[in-house]
């Protein structure tokens, strides 16, 4: 199971605690260096101590200063190293240029890119571009980190994979693609979203020993990483004279002709994760019916507006949009659902609609993925992931309640805070998976938890169930492979 530290920083944030310890603890920088150039020997000679070579790119900067003191700690261990120095021409300053003179006593070799000849069973250490970086990687780094991709030895990565900017995850222009990636003083929220989830590679975190104190008293982080360990005890313990109506009713409105099974794996998910009653809503209850091969679930036809309002008379929580279609009749439909004052789960079709005539309530919770998520803020897809925490932000502000931004590192913001929870795997990109969590969000709401408990709870359930899931391989799971471990995981 991947968990990250609970508290999350930008780069601007973790430089601040870099500051104070200096400044105010009178930890000084070059000890701080030494501290971390100290944590990645240890790991690199603990994990990969059948290496014999081990090659270190270095920038000029300060992660280029951690990166001489890993070659002279791992001289100094028995291994045969050579420095690569990006920039050669440069001239370090400060704890960087003392760590480089301080590997030069020992006689270390330092050499430049293109006189390197890379070794058999050796080792790559990527100590190139730190958390300082704000435009596209071009020159001599970028020649350095193809080179460092192209190789077939494994690569640890210095605080953050060279090219990846530490407050997005997004990579600027091209960044290594490591095995491991140590990172130091704080966990930059960066690296559990977009990009960087593909290049960390195995993420280890070390506060290199700063004072508590430090954290505590110094600084304001308005980001978290949350696990399902964190809300297990939101559900508690079952009474026993408790009945259906207890645990919520929840309707399901979507499954439009074609697209039935996304409404039923939602109700279905629903049930799983502890709903009393769910009853699906939908405008060719005919075909869904056919198709429906759980008796649990109740269906029910939507012919007219005054159909949908009787229907709605017994629900407890509304979800809508998975293969609700984009047809007039379902505009009509989301339209007087939004005059409902019950709280509301919107995700799929409904999400394309409202981004079509938008409005703001603080009672629901919006689900999009990247896709629907430009959609709402009316801008590229890409654009949403070059900066995920920021574009939750938006859609929260523009929207009101609570926006899950779906994806690698899902995101969770709500009013005052953002979270972000890194589990889950690639088998979960595949159909029908959104539908699933919004079964699940639903069904916590349903069971009296608030709108962003319900959505923190609800994303970590569904990740967790896809981490299960995949125990018998990623490739080829499928949505509902994560119902009977959601029935695990709630008890």
């Amino acid at each position: 199971m991947k968990v990250a530290p609970k508290n999350l920083y930008s780069a601007e944030q973790v430089r601040d605690l870099d500051r104070i310890a200096i400044e105010e603890y009178g930890i000084s920088g070059y000890s701080l260096m030494k501290r971390a150039g100290q944590v990645i020997f240890d790991f690199l000679s603990r994990e990969y101590a059948d290496y014999s070579k081990i090659y270190v790119f270095t920038g000029i900067g300060n992660n280029g200063g951690d990166g001489y003191v890993v070659a002279k700690l791992a001289i100094l261990g028995g291994f045969d190293v050579e420095v690569v120095q990006i920039k050669p021409k440069s001239i370090l300053s400060g704890d960087s240029l003392q760590a480089q003179e301080d590997f030069k006593k020992i006689k270390g070799k330092i050499n430049i890119l293109d006189e390197m000849q890379e070794a058999e069973n050796s080792l790559i250490v990527d100590a190139l571009l730190g958390t300082g970086i704000t435009r596209s990687v071009e020159g001599e780094y970028e020649q350095a980190i193809k080179k460092i991709n192209s190789s077939k030895s494994p690569v640890i990565s210095i605080d953050v994979p060279s090219g990846i900017n530490s407050d997005t995850g997004y990579t600027m222009g091209c960044s290594v693609k490591a095995d491991a990636t140590v990172t130091f003083i704080g966990m930059k929220k960066g690296l559990l979203t977009s990009h960087a989830v593909d290049c960390c590679g195995k993420l280890i975190f070390d506060s290199l020993n700063l004072p508590s104190e430090i954290y505590e008293t110094h600084m304001n982080y308005n980001c978290e990483s949350i696990d399902l360990s964190q809300y297990k005890s939101f559900l508690g313990k079952r009474a026993s004279e408790s009945h259906k109506k207890s645990y919520g009713h929840l309707v399901a409105i979507g499954g439009a002709t074609g697209m039935q099974g996304a409404i039923l794996l939602s109700g279905m998910a629903a049930l799983r994760t502890g709903a009393g009653l769910v009853t699906i809503a939908s405008s060719d209850e005919t075909q869904l019916i056919e198709q429906l091969n759980y008796p649990e679930l109740m269906v029910n036809s939507i012919t007219d507006i005054k159909n949908l309002e009787n229907i709605l008379k017994k629900a407890d929580v509304i979800a809508i949009g998975p293969g609700l279609g984009l047809t007039a009749t379902a505009v009509n439909i989301l339209s007087f659902v939004l005059e409902t004052n019950l709280p509301l789960i919107i995700d799929a079709d409904a999400l394309k609609l409202l981004a079509k005539d938008s409005c703001k309530r603080k009672n629901w919770i919006l689900t999009p993925h990247p896709g629907e998520a430009s959609q709402l803020l009316g801008i590229k897809s890409s654009d949403i992931q070059k900066d995920r925490f920021e574009s939750a932000k938006k859609i929260q502000k523009l929207y009101g309640g609570i926006c899950v931004l779906k994806g690698s590192g899902t995101i969770v913001a709500a009013e005052q805070k953002l979270f972000i929870c890194n589990q889950g795997n690639p088998g979960m990109a595949t159909a029908g998976m959104g539908d699933v969590l919004t079964g699940i969000i639903s069904a916590l709401v349903c069971q009296g938890l608030p709108l962003e408990e319900a959505a923190k709870m609800g994303v970590c359930l569904h990740a967790e169930a896809g981490d299960l899931a995949s125990k018998d391989g990623e490739r080829g799971m499928i949505a509902s492979d994560l119902l009977q471990c959601l029935r695990k995981l709630v008890n």
